[in-house]
């Protein structure tokens, strides 16, 4: 009894996580978790948060949601050729808790269950994926995304609470919308917001954009040309079933 006691003593001296020496705790939980994910590069903070480098791909696993236990905190790289990444698509989820608060590249949420994109990531510094789920607000979303913005396929009637700007395209086709309030201002790449048939007004569209602009299949398609120009500065044309 005196050697298990010593020996148990021993294990609570060393390492920064005591418990996780004994194979219990919160770090223990943490790194087994991410070594069946084969995640291998990364930092636990002091509060438990994960700071990972590289990619760190959990898709096409079954994961409704995030254990309690993991909030990764930033997605980043050691050099400038490394490719970074956070991807949990195609995975049944129905909550972003958990996930990064900062990605220095691509987030990929797309093809689950998600309804809001609450706990996702504040600061998305590539392009942010979150098509193809029930989505229904973008509240949560980032005000800012580095590159193009697909919220394509979901349930959205508003544009409101999604991100101010974006770096690339904006696509919002196949939803609800019956408004284009929220829109960035600007949008260095394509406005794509086609099929949504109940949009009938540019009230709160982008004021200049890029790329093209798409609106076909909504009843945007019933404006003329001057009065689309009129409203929004293109750079290069648009489409709609009417103005080819």
């Amino acid at each position: 009894m005196k050697i298990v006691k010593e020996h148990i003593y021993e294990s609570f001296k060393q390492g920064d996580d005591k418990l996780s020496s004994l194979g219990l705790g919160k770090k223990y939980l943490i790194e087994k978790w991410l070594a069946e994910f084969n995640i291998k590069d990364y930092y636990i903070n002091r509060d438990f948060s994960i700071d990972a480098y590289g990619e760190v791909i959990l898709a096409y696993r079954e994961l409704t949601e995030l254990p309690s236990y993991i909030q990764f905190n930033k997605i980043d790289r050691k050099t400038s050729s490394q490719q970074v990444g956070f991807s949990v698509a195609h995975t049944k989820l129905s909550s972003l808790r958990g996930c990064p608060k900062e990605v220095m590249g691509t987030f990929d949420c797309s093809n689950n269950n998600l309804k809001s994109l609450k706990f996702g990531p504040e600061y998305v510094w590539g392009t942010y994926f979150c098509e193809h789920n029930q989505i229904e607000t973008l509240e949560g979303c980032p005000k800012y995304i580095g590159r193009n913005f697909h919220a394509e396929h979901n349930k959205l009637t508003t544009l409101e609470y999604g991100p101010v700007s974006v770096g690339g395209s904006y696509f919002c086709y196949d939803n609800s919308l019956i408004t284009l309030k929220g829109s960035p201002l600007i949008i260095p790449g394509d406005f794509n917001c086609k099929n949504n048939i109940n949009l009938d007004s540019l009230e709160g569209a982008p004021k200049e954009i890029h790329g093209e602009l798409v609106i076909e299949l909504t009843k945007l398609s019933e404006l003329s040309d001057k009065e689309i120009r009129n409203q929004i500065k293109i750079t290069r044309k648009y489409t709609h079933e009417n103005h080819k």
